[in-house]
């Protein structure tokens, strides 16, 4: 799939995107202690892209939307477009600036501690979660993680690839547990939600690795789904999640993740071609082979 028409991201993306090069912070008072709103510069709400969103505090809100109507309105002062977008495109690059500087001045000691803290805390996070064996408890838990990745895109601090080993232990030790695997797979996906497409989000090494992890976990997550599950649930969100990282990768032109994921459909096919009568029994074997056989063939249909 060409650059040119690839999906466009969803509107939560983006709207993450604007926040994160904005510092979730009023682009033209830079007051970072202020409610916030995204502005639709044009004054199209529909028109959800990078380039029509502003983050303004509320005040500014206002007299930003007063610039979009003609004439004096009221007593108070307006913000025409021009201007908000010079606002934005002025913070944005002050906001990119700073962020560059935070991560030359963190000393690679000082890295490595952090690094070492947040190893641990992950161990701590990782047990409660198989400790409780909650749906409510994994999905909180796996939301807070995966807020590193904000961290990561301020400091440089690689967190991902420590998520990553995490999650594959997790998924490990948490087999066949339908409250442990579903969290999981959704918090997989998030950790890739800043890549909304070559337009927007250049893909790099780091993202690459993290996405042939990802699939990596999923392969676990889809075994376990297929031999130990008897209903086919976490096979399914695991060919679903699969599915959609490589619609991701497709985006910026990476095929080594295709091919990754049809190898673990293939492994599919054949752990379920292996089992045991005994281990079919009261198994949704078909809803499993189908699920399986859907997901390869659309796999190597987008890959020819």
């Amino acid at each position: 799939m060409s650059a040119k028409n690839s999906p466009r991201p969803t509107n939560e993306r983006i709207k993450l995107l604007v926040l994160l090069k904005n510092k979730r912070a009023c682009c033209v008072c830079h007051a970072s202690d202020k409610a916030i709103q995204l502005h639709h510069i044009s004054g199209n709400p529909a028109l959800t892209v990078e380039e029509n969103l502003a983050v303004l505090c509320l005040t500014h809100h206002d007299q930003a939307t007063a610039g979009l109507r003609e004439g004096q309105v009221g007593l108070g002062l307006k913000l025409t477009p021009v201007e908000v977008v010079a606002h934005k495109r002025s913070w944005e690059a002050a906001v990119t600036h700073e962020l560059n500087l935070k991560r030359r001045s963190v000393p690679n000691t000082r890295r490595q501690q952090i690094q070492v803290m947040f190893e641990f805390e992950l161990t701590k996070i990782k047990n409660e979660i198989l400790a409780s064996r909650s749906a409510s408890v994994s999905s909180a838990r796996f939301r807070c993680l995966t807020q590193y990745v904000i961290d990561e895109f301020i400091s440089g601090i690689p967190y991902r690839n420590a998520l990553l080993n995490m999650f594959h232990d997790t998924a490990l030790r948490g087999a066949g547990d339908d409250s442990i695997a579903l969290p999981l797979v959704a918090a997989l996906l998030d950790l890739h939600s800043h890549l909304q497409g070559p337009h927007y989000v250049p893909i790099d090494s780091a993202d690459r690795s993290a996405l042939r992890k990802s699939v990596n976990i999923l392969d676990t997550v889809g075994i376990y789904g297929v031999e130990i599950a008897r209903g086919s649930r976490v096979l399914a969100r695991a060919c679903r999640a699969i599915e959609e990282l490589v619609e991701l990768s497709s985006w910026y032109q990476f095929k080594n993740l295709r091919s990754d994921a049809i190898r673990t459909l293939q492994r599919f096919e054949q752990a379920l071609a292996q089992l045991s009568t005994k281990e079919k029994q009261g198994m949704d074997l078909s809803g499993k082979q189908q699920l399986v056989a859907r997901t390869l063939r659309v796999l190597i249909s987008k890959a020819t």
